[in-house]
């Protein structure tokens, strides 16, 4: 099972979205509770635009995780603002996280705020992620922060987390 959401998550970065796709569902075969491989299918759905599928998947991530109250509010939040509303909350949701748990979901909020447009907020969750050491090793080559891309703060990053760039 390993191989088969990681090869996801690798054909998720190259923008291969069938292939990640298929990937999952094998490792999902095997273990139906794999949260890596219902989280890649929920960022390729979020990247194909096709967000109540990705909904799915995130709501099954934070059952999976012990969040039913959470998962039911997303979804509330997603039927009544769309998924806009659903990545601000939940973009909200990790912030707290990371704040009182540990760092290693400010990339995750990082992207939901990126998706969001909202460079600011999502540089400032890159730099706590960075400061923490959690999480930034994939920021090169993460569709859902493609719009940060031509940001000097982006490049800089890259530089002192040893990325290319």
């Amino acid at each position: 099972m390993l191989n088969n959401w990681s090869t996801a998550v690798e054909y998720y970065f190259i923008r291969d979205y069938n292939y990640a796709i298929e990937q999952a569902n094998k490792a999902l075969a095997i273990d139906a509770d794999s949260v890596e491989a219902i989280s890649v299918l929920g960022m390729v759905y979020e990247q194909q635009h096709s967000y109540s599928r990705a909904m799915e998947q995130w709501v099954k991530f934070a059952r999976l995780r012990g969040h039913e109250q959470r998962a039911r509010e997303l979804m509330q939040t997603f039927e009544k603002s769309g998924y806009a509303g659903y990545l601000k909350r939940n973009a909200q949701y990790l912030e707290y996280d990371g704040n009182f748990y540990g760092g290693g979901v400010f990339p995750s909020a990082a992207t939901d705020c990126a998706l969001l447009n909202d460079k600011e907020r999502a540089f400032a969750n890159l730099e706590k992620a960075f400061a923490r050491r959690a999480g930034v090793t994939d920021i090169n080559v993460d569709p859902r922060l493609d719009n940060l891309r031509s940001d000097r703060r982006n490049s800089d990053l890259l530089r002192r987390v040893g990325l290319p760039h």
